[in-house]
């Protein structure tokens, strides 16, 4: 979506809702609950669709902003279930719901309408000197390393240890695949600013990096994180016209093809159950739910699905900025695991940070190996 969009171009969108209710659940015959708000609450207006007759009603001024509105908009984990609409993106400028709950979010931004946890999230943000310049210090071996490799690993959003960890056991990966890469590590995309609304902050960053985003063009861009790949490689275009789109692909891609072509070696036999959780932007926003299940394949595992999976995975939680709301994080991160727990295996892997963070937050210390992303297993496993 464009940072200038208005109420007047939505205006289409947002009149089509017809309250089917096809934004909160999963396709028949399944009908599994997919929305977290919507589970949570069990009212409409707690939904991508109720939101979407929010913004209605804002456009008609039927209504005004309220601290409800803004709760229940950054409540949302934006986890894309609701983007399965045929109605509401048809006319132009195609936004889906999602979108149509960030537009709300970066009104109640210019109302000064956020609620006060979102607020601390995002002057911690700012705070930070280091935020949009910052870089990771993270190295490649010298076997590896050539500044002017074709693939190139993009490295943003490592603001944990945990997530530090996934991203030094890809690199342990690429050299033991023998991969020639370069690095791209020049600070934070903006994702984050995006989905919690702060447009105006956003446009100039965009900018400045899209520029020195120029020199991966033609270039295979590695990504570990989902929410900075779709944003780099849908959005940036959107917002930056000049900006030509980055030829990504999700690191478990990169592993299901180097596994394929028996670069990695699995160390022994492995007889291990695990399930697979599927994270929202890597399954419903950027289609990638094949690769992952190829990896575990090739390591010779068990995998046992939980009921929502695929396309029809149920969110962690901690997608958004919902995760200011530590009490709804941990609740949507429960019924998760409860989920996992159904299946009977021993192991849960995802492939997105903050998935993994999600789950172990509500686990006590010693079940918190239970989960782990799915990079820092295969490290584990292949042969040096």
């Amino acid at each position: 979506m464009k940072l200038n969009t208005n109420f007047d171009e939505l205006d289409s969108s947002v009149a089509l809702c017809l309250k089917c209710g096809m934004c909160t659940y999963s396709a028949w015959p399944d009908c599994y609950p997919l929305c977290p708000i919507y589970q949570r609450h069990r009212v409409y207006t707690a939904s991508a669709g109720g939101l979407v007759y929010l913004v209605r009603a804002i456009a008609e001024r039927k209504t005004g902003y309220t601290s409800t509105m803004a709760q229940l908009a950054y409540e949302c984990p934006l986890c894309e279930a609701c983007d399965v609409c045929q109605v509401i993106p048809v006319p132009p400028p195609h936004v889906s719901p999602t979108e149509i709950v960030r537009f709300l979010r970066h009104q109640l931004v210019k109302q000064h309408m956020i609620p006060e946890r979102t607020g601390q999230v995002y002057h911690q943000l700012q705070k930070d000197p280091n935020y949009k310049e910052r870089k990771t210090g993270l190295r490649l071996p010298e076997r590896v390393k050539d500044d002017n490799a074709n693939t190139v690993l993009f490295v943003d959003g490592v603001h944990t240890e945990g997530e530090r960890r996934i991203y030094e056991s890809a690199i342990r990966l690429l050299e033991k695949a023998g991969k020639t890469i370069a690095l791209f590590d020049e600070g934070e995309s903006g994702y984050d600013l995006y989905d919690l609304g702060f447009w105006d902050e956003l446009s100039e960053l965009v900018r400045s990096r899209s520029r020195q985003i120029e020199k991966l063009y033609g270039k295979e861009t590695l990504f570990i994180n989902p929410h900075c790949q779709e944003f780099v490689t849908r959005r940036y275009p959107e917002i930056e016209p000049e900006h030509q789109q980055v030829r990504g692909r999700h690191f478990t891609e990169f592993l299901a093809n180097v596994l394929k072509e028996g670069k990695l070696k699995v160390k022994r036999e492995l007889s291990v159950k695990v399930s697979y959780h599927d994270p929202c932007r890597l399954s419903r926003g950027l289609g990638i739910h094949k690769a992952p299940r190829e990896v575990l394949s090739f390591l010779g595992v068990e995998l046992v699905e939980m009921r929502r999976h695929g396309e029809n995975t149920y969110c962690c939680g901690a997608s958004g900025g919902s995760s200011a709301f530590s009490d709804f994080l941990n609740w949507v991160a429960e019924e998760r695991f409860r989920e996992f727990r159904e299946t009977g295996a021993e192991l849960l892997l995802t492939a997105c940070p903050w998935c993994k963070e999600a789950f172990q937050a509500v686990l006590p210390a010693e079940e918190r190996e239970k989960v782990k992303d799915l990079i820092e297993f295969v490290d584990e496993v292949i042969a040096v």
